[in-house]
């Protein structure tokens, strides 16, 4: 589980609440918006962002509101605490949207888990350290190391 929640409890006065709803159409893939939304620490190439902002800004901003709404709703709490299995979670340090508080919810809910964290990157450390995230995974499932 990447940068993830079980409740994300995002309120009115949210940074990201604010930002999708002042989305206009047609959004540019130059929109503010995505430098925040796709905020990655150094090394992440800027083609690679572009092309997320490019695909991204074909979605319309009354689609990213209503995504929003749908994600402002959900609970898993529930749905958490009856996984059965062994799971690993990863955390950015950094990330602007699902912080520690909804990180050690998600580990205490998911018994067993493993929680890593990735200090130095924000909601994408699978782009930020593909490295070290990989190396968490082989280390949790080690048949898979080959």
């Amino acid at each position: 589980i990447v940068a993830s929640t079980l409740k994300p409890d995002f309120g009115r006065d949210h940074q990201l609440t604010d930002r999708v709803a002042a989305l206009r159409d047609p959004i540019s893939p130059a929109d503010p918006f995505y430098d925040w939304w796709h905020a990655c620490q150094p090394g992440v190439p800027q083609a690679f962002l572009a092309g997320l902002a490019k695909d991204a800004s074909a979605i319309p901003a009354a689609r990213w509101r209503a995504i929003l709404e749908e994600v402002r709703r959900a609970d898993l709490t529930a749905v958490g605490r009856a996984v059965q299995v062994q799971a690993l979670i990863i955390a950015g340090g950094r990330d602007p949207l699902f912080g520690a508080v909804h990180q050690r919810a998600l580990a205490q809910a998911l018994v067993g888990s493993r929680l890593v964290w990735a200090q130095d990157c924000g909601h994408n450390p699978h782009w930020e350290d593909p490295v070290s995230i990989a190396d968490a995974i082989l280390e949790m499932m080690p048949g898979l190391g080959g």
